[in-house]
């Protein structure tokens, strides 16, 4: 709710800039559609994470300034957009060839490296944690509890499991089948 009390003041000034006929005073990529706008400055802040490369998001954003606000054109650009399977394979094959020449010590030390990395970022306290919480989640279940889910799984497959496990506690109150209160 936060995230819309802060966007919809902004929404209000691109439409009032627009009627005044004044240019907002921040970079749209699609001039006039606030939304993919917006949608292309998230895809392109993942950029120094690895999220995505900057010159893949403007190729795919020039095929679609043709076709602004359909969003049947905005899906299949960013499904087409990637690399044909064939040419990902070779490349990795690539990849895989020049590791291949490293000195194994090389590999293993880079492989460290980016555990720590990983490590400092939390993700050791988040394994460990989730690790906790799942054993206590398995060894707290009662034989009789569980026993009905497993049948309900072999027999029926995962998704009548999850309707039998969640189902009881549907809609969640802020979830996204949540039921609007008056």
């Amino acid at each position: 709710m936060r995230v819309i009390f802060q966007i919809a003041p902004l929404r209000q000034e691109i439409e009032l800039n627009t009627a005044a006929g004044q240019a907002p005073n921040y970079f749209m990529y699609f001039p006039g559609n606030y939304r993919w706008s917006a949608e292309m400055l998230a895809i392109l802040s993942t950029a120094p994470y690895g999220g995505a490369e900057i010159s893949e998001v403007d190729r795919i954003g020039r095929k679609l300034r043709d076709c602004v606000g359909d969003d049947d054109a905005w899906f299949r650009a960013w499904r087409e957009g990637g690399e044909p399977a064939e040419r990902l394979l070779d490349e990795c094959f690539a990849i895989v060839e020049r590791i291949a020449l490293v000195p194994p010590e090389t590999v293993k030390l880079n492989l460290q490296l980016a555990t720590m990395g990983m490590q400092m970022m939390g993700f050791k306290d988040a394994w460990t944690l989730d690790g906790q919480l799942s054993a206590a989640a398995h060894t707290l279940l009662r034989e009789e509890l569980r026993r009905p889910l497993d049948e309900k799984r072999k027999a029926e497959g995962t998704k009548a499991y999850l309707q039998m496990r969640d189902g009881p506690f549907q809609p969640e109150p802020f979830g996204p089948r949540a039921r609007r209160r008056d």
